[in-house]
């Protein structure tokens, strides 16, 4: 199996929308998207439903998490914040339904995958070195 694994989109359509055509065909592979499907881009909503058609699995990132009020965004920087209240305001409600159904941990057979941290992925702790890493593994 090949998989296609997108991360971090934050509401950036162009930026989408290039690495979409670079993949060409693709048929047969399994696309994981990681997360922050959301946040700070002007385009959230075109982004979801790129994700969406894709057929992409998805887990759910801190800020798809912020703008369902499933995470404490006070721990946001200012910029973050204010793209996660702008958020809420524009997307829809099946749209905040999809994210809120995203799970934190998506399992394969060989591999694990989130937006965080393996061992607490619904506190989307940064990993900053080599010992956050080998903590989580």
């Amino acid at each position: 199996m090949i998989y296609i694994i997108l991360s971090d989109i934050h509401g950036n359509l162009e930026a989408l929308e290039a690495v979409v055509e670079s993949l060409g065909d693709i048929r047969g592979k399994k696309i994981l998207c990681l997360g922050d499907i959301v946040g700070y881009g002007a385009d959230p909503v075109d982004c979801l439903r790129i994700v969406r058609s894709m057929g992409a699995e998805s887990v759910v990132g801190n800020h798809d998490a912020g703008v369902i009020e499933k995470t404490d965004i006070s721990v946001f920087n200012e910029n973050a914040r204010a793209a996660v209240y702008w958020t809420m305001g524009i997307l829809s409600d099946g749209d905040k339904d999809y994210l809120g159904g995203l799970p934190y941990l998506a399992h394969h057979e060989f591999f694990s995958a989130c937006h965080g941290t393996l061992h607490d992925p619904e506190r989307f702790h940064y990993m900053l070195g080599g010992a956050d890493a080998m903590h989580t593994f």
